[in-house]
Formats: structure tokens, sequence, C-alpha cells
């Protein structure tokens, strides 16, 4: 079945007929956070920042993460990407990515969400909302936005 479903996506992707937008649990969507009662996390220390997706792509490390290409043909890859288009598909909303700077204050990293900034990318996206921590906020602007 998830060979089936890949399929489908691909050439609904190939021939530019993949139309789904991201649906992002924040701002008014918040309360559809999925993490939002996770301990580990404080919301009071971040902030929610729409940047420039292509920006983003270019300063972000995405380690094996190809950001160029939907489907890879590597199993982990490309059943997150399925989950990913499938839910928005679907209607259900997905939390924004994490992001963060590295010491050299240059070079972004992804706490979490490499794959849905790549699927919302792709999908044509020009903004993509991150979540950051508020101390890391001025220099992501200066990157991103």
């Amino acid at each position: 079945m998830l060979e089936k479903d890949i399929s489908y996506y691909k050439k609904k992707y190939k021939d530019g007929q993949l139309d789904i937008r991201p649906l992002w649990a924040c701002g008014p969507n918040a309360d559809k956070r999925r993490y939002k009662d996770l301990e580990h996390i404080d919301m009071d220390e971040y902030e929610t920042l729409d940047v420039n997706a292509s920006a983003l792509i270019k300063n972000a490390d995405f380690l094996e993460v190809n950001p160029q290409v939907l489907f890879t043909g590597i199993g982990q890859n490309d059943s997150r990407v399925l989950r990913i288009l499938s839910r928005w598909e679907e209607g259900y909303f997905i939390d924004p990515p994490e992001i963060g700077i590295r010491r050299d204050e240059f070079t972004l990293f992804f706490a979490d969400g490499r794959h849905r900034t790549k699927v919302a990318y792709l999908l044509g996206e020009k903004s993509i909302p991150v979540m950051c921590y508020k101390s890391d906020l001025k220099k992501l602007k200066r990157i991103l936005c």
C-alpha cells in the first residue's frame, strides 16, 4: 500500500497536479499543535516566525534529507513525506518546524521538521512558519527575512 500511495503522489507532483496547501498549527491554529503539552518544550521561550522558504532551504543544514527531491527512494524519507502529504491533503494541521542557529551565527539547524520544510518548499510555498527560541529571533530574521 505504501508504494501505491507514493506512486500516486509522485505522478501528481511530476504532472504539476499536486495541489496540496500546507496547514500549519500556529497563529490562529496554534491550538492544533500536536506537541503543545509536552513537558520538555517551554512555549514561553519560543516564537513563531514566518521566513522566506528559499532562504531557509539555502541556509539550513538538512543533514541526509535532500530538500530538492520530494521522494528519494529511501524508505524512511519517503514514508515521512507520504505522511506529511496525506495529513495535509486530509485537512490536518502540522506543527511548524523548529529551528535554531549554530554558534557560528550563520548556519541554521533543525531541532525538528526538515521533511515538513522540504515538502512545503517543493509544494511551492514562498514562506514557512518556524518555531525558534526568542533569543535567536534577531539573528534568524537577519538571515531569513
